[in-house]
């Protein structure tokens, strides 16, 4: 969940918080976000739960119940937030399709243009 953290210093900070133990997420490649899979029909949305990787994430997906994903919490909130910043998230998925090729070591993957 997203919460609004207060500091003198710096005055509202919105930071990530677990769903399952309430502590603050400070590592995005250290947390996921889990979600339900079912059959979707176009325009129908999934439940997500933000979860340190681990225990709670376990926990995250017990409580979901039935046939659970999840993705790194970082690539999950960069895609979340790309649209509403007014990033192309085709851009986006190009630059998550090298690292993944870099990753995995895929070069085939890569089209030819």
């Amino acid at each position: 969940m997203i919460k609004l953290l207060y500091s003198i210093d710096e005055g509202y900070i919105p930071v990530v918080v677990c769903d399952i133990c309430g502590r603050r997420i400070k590592d995005g490649l250290m947390a996921a976000a889990v979600y339900q899979i079912w059959d979707l029909a176009d325009g129908d949305m999934a439940d997500v739960l933000h979860a340190h990787l681990g225990d709670c994430q376990a926990e995250a997906e017990t409580r979901l119940g039935g046939q659970v994903g999840w993705d790194h919490l970082s690539r999950h909130l960069l895609l979340m937030l790309a649209p509403i910043a007014g990033i192309d998230i085709d851009k986006i998925r190009e630059v998550d399709q090298l690292n993944s090729i870099l990753m995995f070591g895929r070069a085939d993957a890569i089209e030819k243009k």
